[in-house]
């Protein structure tokens, strides 16, 4: 008896904070603190982004689609709603190649997001095979908010209820 109320309440409370977080998935999340004998030195590489409110990061903007930004910085890859950005200045334009190795994005409930190409679609049980370099990715529906393949959104989470 007391193993399953203590099983339903932690299914109840997994629910609530998949569900609840969907709304804030495009909500900037601030990356690691990364301590460095000069600041200025990785700054002066990355794209300046300030966001509304006025906080600027700095972080490469790896992709982008009509929802939001995929930012990177040492490795760590953070969503940002476009609607969350006030401007972008670019350090500079990722080529050809590296823009076609991050052209599919999905985004997850808890706003954790992945870049790469989408190589299978398994719509029978909403699944997807996302490829990044030499690392293969599952994802299911279940817990993505958002899913777009070469900037067209191919799945959205209904809305919580």
């Amino acid at each position: 008896m007391i193993r399953t109320r203590i099983g339903l309440w932690m299914l109840a409370a997994l629910a609530a904070g998949l569900l609840g977080s969907s709304a804030q998935a495009q909500t900037f999340k601030p990356f690691t603190d990364v301590a460095t004998v000069c600041p200025e030195c990785w700054a002066q590489r990355y794209d300046h982004i300030a966001l509304k409110g006025g906080q600027v990061v700095y972080a490469r903007v790896l992709a982008e689609n009509p929802a939001f930004y995929v930012l990177e910085r040492f490795g760590e890859l953070r969503a940002v709603g476009r609607d969350k950005v006030e401007r972008i200045e670019r350090h500079e334009a990722l080529t050809a190649e590296q823009q076609a190795s991050v052209r599919d994005q999905i985004l997850f409930l808890d706003g954790s997001v992945l870049v790469g190409q989408i190589t299978q679609e398994f719509p029978d049980t909403g699944w997807y095979q996302l490829e990044y370099g030499r690392f293969v990715h599952l994802a299911s529906q279940t817990q993505i908010s958002l899913v777009f393949k070469a900037g067209k959104e191919i799945f959205r989470a209904p809305p919580a209820k």
